[in-house]
């Protein structure tokens, strides 16, 4: 192994452990995988609502100002209207 190959294996170890153990930090206060953070959901509850066609609401048919970023939120959609989720 050449010196600037094993530099490069010591850089991409010394980024990648920081990473891993924030990961498995992140897990064990979490407890699961998901979105742990209200406005996440919020988000993206909003958004599956409007790309399946039931309008910009929480709730199908009840129209609300819920969202506290709405250009996000329909970038959202967007993304799951094209991916059909």
């Amino acid at each position: 192994m050449t010196a600037d190959r094993r530099d490069d294996l010591l850089v991409l170890l010394a980024a990648a452990l920081p990473l891993a153990l924030l990961l498995v930090r992140e897990r064990v206060i979490a407890g699961s995988a998901g979105f742990p953070l209200d406005d996440s959901w919020i988000h993206l509850h909003f958004a599956r609502n409007l790309a399946e066609g039931t309008g910009f609401a929480y709730n199908p048919g009840v129209p609300v100002a819920g969202s506290t970023a709405p250009l996000w939120t329909l970038l959202l959609a967007a993304g799951a209207r094209v991916a059909g989720a």
